[in-house]
């Protein structure tokens, strides 16, 4: 599900938790028996990069080295939400209902350190919109 990728849908079967045999799971994936094995975060993300060739820690790290070196801006309330609007109808036309304010802050280009000022700003001009710890897509109560 990475950035904007499948959405998954919040419906009453998201709370469920479901078992599985151990060695039926195991059976199934490569990665999980490899790192069966391994003592280190380290050593998990090489078996990763050597099974699937990458590795989510890396891609996350990543971004995050991206986001950060982005400097602060001016968070001008106008455009933040103009910029919102088209978030809101291209994640609508995914079937997009909601998303996390972690999501808006990278989809609107701007670093962490500027998450909670552009939460405060959303809030203040549409708090219907927010299903706590979610934001709802507009148009999606």
């Amino acid at each position: 599900m990475r950035d904007a990728g499948l959405p998954v849908p919040l419906t009453d079967e998201g709370p469920t938790v479901h078992e599985v045999d151990l060695d039926e799971a195991l059976s199934g994936n490569q990665l999980a028996r490899a790192i069966t094995t391994t003592a280190t975060l380290n050593e998990a993300e090489a078996h990763s990069r050597e099974i699937c060739g990458y590795s989510e820690i890396d891609y996350e790290r990543n971004k995050a080295a991206r986001l950060k070196d982005k400097p602060p801006v001016q968070l001008d309330p106008q455009a933040v939400l103009t910029q919102l609007d088209q978030f809101e109808a291209e994640a609508r036309n995914r079937g997009v209902t909601h998303t996390t304010f972690r999501r808006i802050t990278e989809a609107l280009g701007l670093p962490g350190s500027q998450r909670q000022g552009l939460k405060d700003l959303l809030l203040a001009n549409k708090p219907g919109q927010h299903t706590p710890p979610l934001w709802s897509i507009s148009g999606n109560p």
